[in-house]
């Protein structure tokens, strides 16, 4: 009887030692562990055109809404903080579908998402997009007058920065397809082209003319850019009144015309040609008076000696005509006679 109490005994220390190493070895009930909420995010591009994108947002099944944008690269982290421009809120999470539009042809832009519960946050899932189309090239022109001579036009011209090659060209206003075309005469190009103005020579005097002007980059033409005008006609004449010829006078009729507005002369030799050319001999007079010729009468000369008188005309706008030069020789005191 006394070893079956101790059997007993024994039976029931070892359940109780039992089942205290399996409660002290039992695995909390899953119910007591945080729970990652799934809050990712997926965007699938569904449409594009020229100026406008759709994409699909899919956000996943924890999510209570979704945020999203659309920019440039590199614009993560003011997205991730809230700064970034046009961020869209999407309370719904069973509303997928998003548009963004205003957009710039053949353009790279990147749609950032994120999904949210409550305060929580999933990870931000970026998606690169392209618009349609072609890229545009700034291959504009603008075209002013600057300056008209005898024989060119002076043109400031303002091009797109994409240009590599100015063309310009010059006829009548009926070349313009010639010049399109590549076929008219006086066609120039200038690659990669830095200053803003341009000198097309080469033109006749007191002519109506037409300049053309165009940017291109490659196969890539832009608009021809035309402006008009007529080459300056200076003319100024000198003549020497042989009659009033003496051993120590002599008078030249000075005879402006076309678009002479004003000009200069003096009397002096042909070594001296350079100093009036330059505007620096003192003795050069000015005559503002176009309407009618005007007679100038040179005194005290030495009989038998050489002189010459130079005239020059300019243009209201400063353009200066060619140098009239006219030599005579006083005749001597025997000769006068």
């Amino acid at each position: 009887m006394k070893k079956l109490c101790n059997a007993s005994a024994i039976a029931a220390f070892l359940t109780a030692v039992c089942f205290t190493a399996v409660s002290c070895n039992k695995t909390p009930s899953e119910s007591t562990l945080p729970v990652e909420k799934e809050l990712g995010v997926s965007i699938e591009l569904t449409s594009a055109t020229e100026t406008s994108v759709s994409v699909d947002i899919t956000a996943e099944k924890d999510a209570e809404g979704y945020i999203y944008a659309i920019g440039e690269a590199g614009k993560l982290n003011e997205f991730q903080n809230g700064t970034m421009e046009g961020i869209q809120t999407q309370n719904d999470p069973t509303v997928k579908s998003a548009s963004f539009d205003g957009l710039t042809k053949a353009t790279d832009y990147t749609i950032y998402a994120q999904a949210f519960a409550g305060e929580e946050k999933g990870n931000v899932r970026q998606l690169v997009v392209t618009t349609e189309g072609e890229p545009d090239f700034d291959l504009t022109t603008t075209t002013t007058i600057d300056n008209i001579t005898e024989d060119s036009f002076v043109i400031r011209v303002e091009f797109g920065a994409d240009t590599r090659t100015l063309v310009y060209g010059y006829g009548s206003a009926d070349d313009l397809e010639a010049f399109e075309n590549g076929t008219l005469s006086t066609i120039t190009k200038v690659t990669n082209p830095t200053a803003n103005t341009i000198i097309v020579r080469g033109m006749e005097r007191g002519q109506e003319y037409t300049v053309f002007v165009q940017a291109v980059a490659g196969d890539k033409k832009g608009n021809v850019s035309t402006v008009s005008g007529k080459t300056l006609k200076l003319e100024l004449e000198l003549v020497l009144l042989e009659d009033e010829l003496t051993s120590t006078s002599a008078v030249v009729e000075i005879r402006p015309g076309g678009d002479t507005s004003k000009y200069r002369y003096m009397l002096g030799s042909m070594e001296q040609l350079d100093y009036f050319e330059n505007g620096t001999w003192p003795d050069i007079m000015w005559e503002n008076d176009v309407t009618a010729p005007k007679e100038t009468q040179a005194t005290g000369l030495t009989p038998g000696e050489t002189y010459t008188i130079f005239a020059q005309p300019f243009a209201e706008n400063g353009t200066r005509g060619e140098t009239q030069i006219i030599e005579f020789t006083t005749p001597t005191a025997d000769e006068a006679e």
